[in-house]
């Protein structure tokens, strides 16, 4: 709920001079009253909170009764019950560059005030009965104005920061090495079904500077759910994603190492002499002589 916490809400002033100024929104706290839920048809998931805390406040407010009962001040509305539901729908987007990345929208949005749960604080020169009549207007004018709100941020800004971050990433994603890039770009959207939230990614890993190498194999087919396995997350990577993972790795961080032998103080227990090594380097223990110690710099250039 980060995305409408802590709004900024515009001033409001009707036809006969009331308003609120310097308005504020905060979420102060939510219940285990969560459901999520899948919207097959829609390919969405949807969350639905029923009871959120919130507080709206306004630095500034003129009510006026009578022309000569006028109250100022400023106010807190403390609204108990506020629920919120948004869904999330999945597509894809295709870029300029002709890269399939993914893309949402929002579907299924619902917020509600319960006008007959909050509080309302009002500071200024304010008397009983005009503050009675003050909370009919802070409690109609604030509620439909923070509906309006939520609905409008629900409905543009989830879809706007996770398509804009998509859309900005152009389906690529670095792996933590300089130049060491992952493709995982979408030609398929997520899929929602009943049971699961299904996606394919292409998996490619390759060196930036050299651009991108495929594996000679072929992609096998590849599940994207067993329900023969028990485990709620599940992911599945094929060959030729590993094919690419280990020989781009190659590219952007060689693999060097040293093997020393035990016969050399403070150095690794291994036997390594001339005489082990004569099997693999016929000729070296001739050269060099009987059970001489060898250290061995390894370096790799291909797994396979």
């Amino acid at each position: 709920m980060s995305l409408v916490n802590n709004l900024e809400l515009p001033d409001l002033e009707d036809k006969d001079g009331n308003y609120l100024r310097g308005n504020h929104f905060s979420i102060t706290g939510r219940t285990d009253k969560v459901d999520f839920f899948a919207d097959v048809a829609n390919n969405a998931i949807v969350l639905d909170c029923k009871k959120i805390n919130a507080v709206a406040r306004s630095d500034e407010f003129r009510y006026k009764e009578a022309p000569l009962l006028v109250a100022k001040g400023h106010a807190e509305v403390d609204i108990n019950t506020i629920e919120v539901q948004v869904g999330i729908k999945f597509t894809t987007q295709t870029l300029t560059d002709g890269r399939i990345v993914p893309k949402v929208d929002s579907v299924d949005i619902a917020c509600h005030i319960d006008r007959f749960d909050v509080n309302i604080k009002l500071w200024g020169n304010i008397w009983t009965d005009l503050a009675s009549l003050a909370e009919v207007f802070f409690v109609g004018t604030v509620a439909g104005l923070l509906e309006e709100t939520l609905y409008a941020t629900l409905n543009t800004g989830v879809p706007l920061a996770f398509n804009t971050f998509t859309k900005k990433t152009d389906g690529y994603l670095p792996l933590g090495l300089p130049n060491w890039i992952l493709d995982w770009e979408t030609p398929l959207p997520f899929e929602v079904t009943s049971e699961n939230i299904q996606v394919g990614i292409k998996g490619l890993a390759f060196d930036k500077l050299l651009g991108e190498e495929e594996p000679a194999i072929a992609i096998p087919d590849m599940p994207a759910h067993l329900n023969t396995r028990s485990e709620g997350y599940q992911t599945y990577i094929s060959t030729w994603s590993i094919d690419s993972i280990l020989a781009s790795f190659l590219e952007v961080s060689a693999i060097k190492f040293w093997v020393n032998s035990a016969s050399i103080p403070d150095k690794a227990p291994f036997d390594i002499t001339t005489t082990t090594l004569n099997a693999f380097l016929p000729g070296i223990q001739g050269y060099y002589g009987a059970d001489l110690p060898v250290d061995v710099h390894v370096q790799i250039f291909e797994l396979g």
